[in-house]
Formats: structure tokens, sequence, C-alpha cells
């Protein structure tokens, strides 16, 4: 069982853009994209946090990638990377927040 915890999160989350934390269980994020930059906040508890990353994690996410001596834990960050990135590309506007719950991750606001 993986036992993340926020801060892992926000590395994570680097690969989407800029990352600050603006509370216990927040970060303001700021995509790099040159055309379109949105920025989100993306809340979650440890709790949520734990199981998200730990189902994402047991359904084998390294094998979407061909990639020798990619673990289920690293494949697993990456996916719940690209799944926040997907929920800011789907904001109806900018300044969101995205809420990773342990079922899924929303976008509430």
């Amino acid at each position: 069982m993986i036992k993340p915890t926020l801060d892992d999160l926000a590395a994570a989350l680097e690969s989407v853009g800029h990352v600050e934390r603006i509370s216990q269980t927040s970060f303001a994020v700021r995509t790099v994209d040159p055309v379109l930059p949105r920025s989100a906040v993306v809340e979650s508890t440890q709790a949520d946090l734990e199981e998200r990353i730990n189902d994402i994690a047991g359904q084998h996410p390294e094998t979407i990638w061909a990639q020798s001596g990619l673990t289920a834990e690293d494949a697993a960050w990456r996916l719940l990377s690209v799944h926040v990135e997907e929920a800011i590309d789907g904001m109806t506007e900018d300044g969101q927040t995205i809420v990773i719950r342990k079922d899924d991750i929303s976008v509430k606001g």
C-alpha cells in the first residue's frame, strides 16, 4: 500500500505547471500551456489521496506506458497528474477548484 502525502501530490502536479501550497489540503496550480494557461485550486484530504492513488496503482497503470522499470506507484502518480490536467482543461472558467476524492476527481464552483 502506498502512503502518499500531500507534498507528494504537489510534486506530481509540478508536471502540470507551477504549484503553490495555499492551505493544509489545497494547492494553487497554474498550467504552463503557452496558448491557454489556466489556473485552478486542487484540493484533497490525506485519506482521499491515499485511497485514490492506491486504487489507481491497483489497476496496474504501468502497463499504459511501455517503459521498462516503471513501477505501479510511479505510473499511478503520472496518471493522477494526467487526470488533474484533464479536469483543468475541462473547466468552464479559470480559477475553479479540482477536488480529488477517494472515488473520483471533479470540478466544483
